[in-house]
């Protein structure tokens, strides 16, 4: 999830009150006093495939669907995050990608081999044996090395570097259209992410409580090795941010990652914990995180309030944030006796 502080979307994070004040009582003014939080564990599901762009207008579809011809015909596509083929997909280039790193988990990338080894270890021989007309890394996806060898031995490697913020999906989806020589697919589908982002702020306003519910985004994964606290410029705090939160991480100060210690969370106390899907099933599940030291002495430990988001979508900012931001949205919060 890129070194940039947060900044609030706007028309989400609004003027709350009441710190001491549990998510879960009766607010005193706000947004919604009809809505609480949603109890216990939320392992919300992917979106699938990505929509490829088309347009009602005649001449625009042309030019895509000539731009779709004319883009490489064989793509090798890397990132840490799940945003790139996800925009490629929405380009309308699925069928053209041969090679993914781990992070390209949507159905129709099944199949696909995968290229990264140990999350971001880019493995040059596999990729060379692909003979991809194009390898596309967003940078942190891969290492320098990896991209000069494949450069050495004459393969067409363009870097770019996605930006783990809101107000940057756009921007995303139109640098990546450009290097793929497909700008008129790309401003249509930044066109259409954006109409569905406005639609997913709006969801936000309406669902939010009165009062911003405190969340943390914690990281873990395999066998209790690694157990991070995300603060600012990971993504995390977009995230929470975009749905309405206060993040008690970032409040603290933390800019990137810190071990999520037993002092650390007490201090953080949040009702809501986020985290990925992939990487607590790989811990032991929801059992297995409230047994660590600290965890279930916060209010989100002691409610089990644990919202597990899709890997390759929770940091992706691509195409799908928008529906992915609603669909969360709606998921967390719950109108009062539903």
């Amino acid at each position: 999830m890129a070194g940039c502080q947060a900044q609030d979307p706007p028309g989400v994070n609004g003027s709350h009150s009441g710190a001491a004040q549990s998510a879960d009582s009766q607010p005193s003014s706000g947004q919604n006093s009809e809505t609480h939080l949603a109890a216990g564990h939320l392992n919300l599901p992917s979106l699938g495939d990505v929509e490829p762009i088309s347009s009602s207008d005649p001449d625009v579809d042309k030019r895509i669907t000539q731009e779709i011809n004319d883009a490489p015909a064989r793509i090798v596509a890397i990132d840490r995050h799940g945003g790139l083929s996800r925009i490629l997909s929405g380009l309308g280039l699925r069928g053209n990608v041969v090679g993914k790193s781990s992070s390209g988990t949507e159905p129709g990338l099944d199949g696909v081999p995968v290229l990264t080894r140990h999350g971001h270890d880019l493995d040059v021989e596999s990729t060379a044996e692909l003979r991809p007309d194009l390898v596309i890394v967003d940078k942190p996806g891969a290492k320098p090395d990896s991209v000069q060898q494949l450069r050495a031995i004459g393969i067409r490697v363009e870097e770019v570097d996605l930006q783990r913020r809101w107000d940057s999906v756009k921007d995303n989806i139109k640098e990546v259209a450009a290097r793929v020589g497909t700008p008129t697919a790309g401003e249509e589908l930044a066109q259409r992410t954006g109409q569905q982002m406005d639609q997913a702020r709006a969801d936000v306003e309406r669902l939010i409580p009165a009062r911003q519910p405190r969340m943390a985004f914690l990281f873990l994964r395999g066998g209790g090795d690694v157990f991070l606290m995300m603060g600012r410029g990971t993504g995390a705090d977009e995230v929470i941010s975009a749905l309405g939160g206060e993040d008690v991480i970032a409040a603290q100060g933390i800019r990137g990652s810190r071990p999520a210690t037993p002092e650390a969370l007490a201090r953080a106390n949040p009702e809501v914990i986020l985290t990925v899907s992939r990487g607590l099933e790989s811990s032991g599940g929801v059992d297995e995180l409230l047994s660590r030291p600290g965890v279930a002495e916060t209010e989100a430990g002691k409610k089990g309030r644990i919202v597990a988001l899709p890997d390759s979508e929770a940091m992706a900012f691509g195409p799908q944030s928008g529906l992915a931001l609603s669909q969360w949205a709606e998921a967390l919060y719950l109108p009062a006796g539903a």
